[in-house]
């Protein structure tokens, strides 16, 4: 079943690849545990990680989309300005859930 996505969360400025590993470094995921998340394979996120740190991430529309849902379902905002970009993680004083792909057994690093 595919994973509902808010269309509002790409727009002209994607996500960087430096914010996708810090989005999860936040989480303490690792590449696995943010692929699982987002329904996509670990190569796929791999060769979007790769990309030059400050350039828009490449990849289909719906791979982001897939990937920004993950990330803001776990509590991780991206944010994307004219002259910074940063990344944020919600307080809500509980972890956000089992890790994707570890059978809930924590991380998988």
């Amino acid at each position: 079943m595919p994973i509902p996505v808010k269309p509002d969360l790409l727009s002209d400025d994607h996500p960087t690849p430096a914010q996708l590993r810090a989005g999860r470094a936040l989480l303490g995921w690792s590449q696995a545990n943010l692929a699982a998340a987002a329904g996509i394979s670990p190569r796929t996120l791999k060769a979007i990680e790769l990309a030059p740190d400050l350039a828009p991430a490449p990849g289909r529309p719906a791979t982001l989309l897939r990937l920004l849902h993950a990330l803001e379902k776990a509590g991780v905002s991206l944010h994307r300005g004219k002259e910074a970009v940063g990344v944020s993680r919600r307080m809500s004083g509980q972890p956000p859930g089992p890790v994707p792909g570890t059978g809930g057994k924590g991380t998988d690093k």
